[in-house]
């Protein structure tokens, strides 16, 4: 049984791990929150769940964070793209859809030294092909 308190992130060799996190510091930020959030912002996934991933979340491998490419809408972040979903679920199944998961916020045309504090507590609005799935 993986331990329920501890998710092994490595956003430069985990497994799944993108530049754009690994580099979140200058392109964006984090944000924690329950792994049903995520998956909630993002279009829904239909095909099973890679045994790769199930097996390395299992086993406290290391896995990259995944992330959400976003744009201001008036004084929210909306998300149009994404990547994770996968680790994400795969998390939720180990352990429980409340189980915090750190989340890349990559806003598009800015930088991190771009933000002043206040966006950094926009809330996240759900990419609007969310009911397009990739069957």
């Amino acid at each position: 049984m993986p331990d329920p308190t501890f998710v092994n992130w490595d956003d430069k060799r985990g497994l799944a791990a993108v530049p754009s996190c690994a580099s979140v510091g200058y392109r964006g930020f984090l944000r924690k929150m329950p792994a049903a959030a995520f998956l909630a912002l993002n279009p829904i996934r239909k095909r099973p769940l890679h045994g790769r991933i199930v097996t390395a979340v299992a086993a406290g491998a290391p896995i990259g964070r995944p992330f959400v490419e976003v744009v201001a809408e008036n004084g929210a972040w909306r998300v149009v793209s994404h990547e994770g979903r996968g680790r994400v679920a795969a998390i939720a199944a180990a352990f429980g859809d409340d189980f915090e998961v750190e989340v890349c916020v990559l806003p598009l045309g800015l930088r991190r030294r771009d933000l002043s504090d206040e966006p950094l507590e926009w809330a996240l609005l759900a990419d609007r092909n969310r009911e397009r799935s990739d069957a």
